[in-house]
């Protein structure tokens, strides 16, 4: 419980002290599947994040999730867990599908899973199949900001740029300091064409969660749609 609040806070410290917990709920019981599937998605996200290398952290996490399958199989956690490492680092496109239709038919209203297969959906080419996915995580956690950017993600790539800043804006009503809102928000106003306040959003992102290496790629790409291509 412990690992999970802190994997929850969506930050470089939060997911080293997720690690630490999941990996001492481990060590009391090693036959607790769910602090593998747990840690599994911590690896992965370690390597996203920059804190280890991804040729290391994915098939870490990938090795965690299996674990924790052949411990319980029908653990709809660790066949969501299997398809976002998967569709991550593998690209098994057949493999994710595979894995998030099992964890969908464990639990079909999980909302993680839900804003995940929405994710995996809009950025492999299905943004309009993708949004009443996410809209349904949303209705089922209305106070999640990572279901959210999720939704207002899945809007941005189905050019639906208006309903997906709102939904960033109201992450960030959520959490004040979710950095990932706020990059969002920054590409939301790149897109709009407002390259002022995007620059401005995405420099409030490195502020509150700067070692991030998805949220030095949004600043990078929203300064050079303001012009400003040196930095």
């Amino acid at each position: 419980l412990r690992g999970r609040f802190y994997w929850l806070k969506d930050s470089v410290e939060g997911l080293q002290r997720a690690q630490d917990n999941f990996q001492k709920a481990i060590e009391l019981d090693p036959s607790y599947a769910r602090a593998y599937r747990w840690l599994g998605v911590t690896y992965a996200l370690l390597g996203s994040y920059g804190l280890m290398p991804i040729a290391k952290s994915h098939p870490l996490g990938r090795d965690a999730a299996l674990k924790a399958l052949k411990l319980d199989e029908s653990l709809a956690e660790a066949h969501r867990s299997l398809a976002a490492i998967t569709a991550d680092y593998y690209w098994d496109w057949p493999e994710v599908e595979r894995h998030y239709a099992r964890a969908l038919a464990l639990d079909p209203n999980d909302v993680t899973t839900l804003s995940l297969y929405a994710f995996h959906l809009a950025y492999t080419g299905r943004a309009t199949e993708a949004v009443p996915i996410a809209e349904q995580a949303c209705r089922l956690d209305p106070v999640s900001p990572n279901a959210r950017t999720t939704l207002g993600s899945v809007l941005q790539l189905a050019r639906r740029y208006d309903d997906g800043l709102r939904q960033f804006e109201e992450a960030m009503e959520l959490d004040a300091n979710f950095a990932l809102a706020h990059a969002l928000i920054g590409m939301a106003y790149s897109n709009k064409g407002m390259p002022d306040r995007g620059v401005a959003a995405v420099q409030r992102a490195r502020e509150l969660d700067g070692a991030r290496p998805d949220l030095v790629a949004f600043q990078g790409y929203i300064l050079a749609r303001a012009g400003r291509k040196d930095e």
